[in-house]
């Protein structure tokens, strides 16, 4: 990690979330916010199988929608979704 201008090491240099902004430390510091990203999570999880992915162009969009949501049910942070470019994602092998 590069140092900031007090010689202290510097997270957003070396690639880190600023302290308070990784997800995981706000979930362990915040309950009400672990406990409405538990909701959120539960209720995208009701909504996944709702989607229509199949048709055109209505499968296209509820694919993409349905992935968004996993990864938001999954506990992916909003920001960390809107951040996410086509290749960051690859597809893998069902189970």
């Amino acid at each position: 990690m590069a140092p900031d201008i007090r010689g202290q090491p510097c997270p957003r240099q070396g690639g880190l979330p600023a302290p308070g902004l990784a997800e995981t430390i706000r979930q362990l510091l915040n309950n009400a916010r672990t406990e409405r990203m538990k909701r959120v999570g539960a209720v995208a999880w009701q909504r996944i199988s709702q989607i229509t992915t199949s048709g055109w162009p209505g499968g296209l969009f509820g694919r993409r929608d349905a992935l968004i949501l996993t990864l938001v049910a999954g506990g992916l942070g909003f920001e960390d979704v809107a951040r996410l470019r086509r290749t960051d994602v690859t597809p893998g092998t069902r189970r």
